[in-house]
């Protein structure tokens, strides 16, 4: 019996061995872009309960990396592999719920229970690091950026990526206490990227292509790693290299190359990337690169509302309405705009707006219901689209059955319509300090927005001769 004991423990020494040594393995061709050797490793190892290797599988089928790009697997991986014990996957399934990963559903009390519980526990890099991050963009700025920084201070692992690539995050944009440095910068995002974080690609081709005040921009180190990143599967990469092929600039004139731009749009969009799902939309509605082609305009579109792309949805509501590259269908297309909000789209609340109070430029009048109409206009002034900023400012102005008269308010959102360059909110603007409404009276104010005006007026004309 002690014998028969003896050989199990050898076998599963064996066993344990072996898939350290496939995750070893599948570590290095993931690092060396291989990612069909990593993936055929990681499945070996998940399948013997390898926890990391289900995260990491989970990042394959999240980006398409040696694997066909699949949201559903991700998940299920991710959630297989917090529950062999996985900390980093434990991390980001907490994640996924805060920021609705995966349609997972937004729950950001049940993530950041998850994530505290997981922090008292371990002292894991990359945990930590992500911890970290979750407090720099928290809602006491100050107060979470020290404690962040305090928690970067004590990281073990100072080779972890994210970790890293948050450093350049830190350095490039400085705080009350650290200075930018765009050198210290570079170095993180070189670091973390060559460990495994590709995203910071993107980084280095943004810290490249322009001006700084200590780095003159350099633009062929920039798409240098941009190139980097495109066979690292960055799609970010992949979508700005295709705007650069489209683009007539002179700068680039050696690297317009429509049909290369096309091909990466479609290889970002085989990797996952709602974004290049949209962009394929717009190209082939638009007819600039590629032949117009409504039915594939809403093919597209249509993936990109499905990967909850906010602009997809609004485009794809547009659709419906209109009855592009499909047959008309208002009710539909209200329903893919109701959709397009919950996904962050200020334009589609300001377009439900319109259509619950009257209607108008080319959205129809829905029944009249004007709680919804006002709120539907909040949402849209409160995500920032200009429009209904202006529009909100309006109702205030004049007072009706929306909003009670409040010059003050409409005051305020007329000059975010304003200063996000409308040209009917400056001209607005202008009467509105001329007269000391809703503010004191201010000349130099009313002559600053009236040059707005007149330069944005100057700039459409321009383009107007350029066509």
């Amino acid at each position: 019996m002690k014998k028969i004991s003896v050989i199990l423990i050898a076998l599963c020494a064996i066993i344990v061995v072996s898939c350290q040594s496939d995750t070893d393995k599948a570590d290095k061709f993931r690092l060396n872009n291989e990612f069909g050797k990593a993936a055929e490793l990681y499945k070996k190892a998940a399948a013997e309960g390898d926890a990391y290797a289900m995260w990491r599988l989970s990042y394959a089928y999240n980006n398409g990396d040696g694997v066909e790009y699949n949201e559903e697997k991700a998940l299920e991986y991710l959630k297989r592999a917090a529950d062999a014990g996985c900390e980093e996957a434990e991390c980001d399934l907490a994640r996924a719920y805060i920021y609705n990963w995966f349609d997972i559903g937004t729950d950001k009390e049940i993530g950041k229970a998850m994530m505290d519980a997981l922090v008292e526990r371990t002292d894991n890099s990359y945990v930590m690091a992500r911890y970290a991050s979750l407090l720099w963009d928290g809602d006491e700025p100050e107060e979470d950026k020290d404690r962040a920084l305090e928690i970067l201070d004590n990281i073990k692992d100072k080779d972890e990526p994210f970790y890293l690539a948050f450093l350049g995050h830190v350095n490039l944009l400085g705080t009350s206490k650290i200075s930018p440095n765009i050198y210290k910068a570079i170095d993180y995002y070189k670091r973390a990227f060559r460990y495994g974080y590709r995203y910071c690609a993107y980084m280095l081709y943004l810290c490249y292509i322009q001006n700084n005040d200590d780095l003159k921009a350099d633009t062929t180190e920039a798409l240098e790693w941009l190139q980097k990143g495109i066979e690292a599967n960055q799609t970010k990469c992949m979508i700005e290299m295709a705007d650069i092929c489209f683009t007539d600039d002179s700068a680039f004139q050696k690297y317009h190359n429509v049909s290369r731009g096309i091909e990466l749009l479609k290889v970002a969009a085989r990797h996952g990337s709602s974004e290049a799902y949209l962009s394929l939309g717009i190209e082939n509605y638009g007819g600039q690169h590629v032949d117009k082609d409504d039915d594939k305009a809403f093919e597209y579109m249509e993936k990109a509302a499905k990967m909850r792309n906010a602009a997809g949805a609004c485009d794809l509501g547009w659709y419906y309405i209109l009855g592009t590259g499909c047959e008309k269908d208002v009710e539909k297309g209200i329903e893919t705009w109701k959709k397009a909000v919950e996904y962050g789209s200020a334009s589609a609340a300001n377009n439900l707006f319109v259509y619950y109070h009257g209607g108008g430029s080319n959205i129809p009048a829905g029944p009249r219901d004007n709680d919804l109409a006002k709120d539907y206009l909040l949402k849209a002034a409160k995500m920032g689209d200009e429009y209904a900023c202006y529009s909100l400012g309006k109702q205030y102005f004049m007072g009706n059955d929306l909003v009670e008269q409040n010059t003050y308010l409409a005051f305020l959102y007329t000059k975010k319509a304003a200063d996000a360059g409308l040209v009917n909110a400056c001209n607005t603007m202008v009467y509105l300090y001329s007269e000391g409404i809703g503010c004191d009276k201010n000349p130099n104010k009313a002559r600053e927005y009236e040059n707005k005006t007149k330069a944005k007026e100057d700039l459409e004309k321009e383009k107007q001769i350029e066509k």
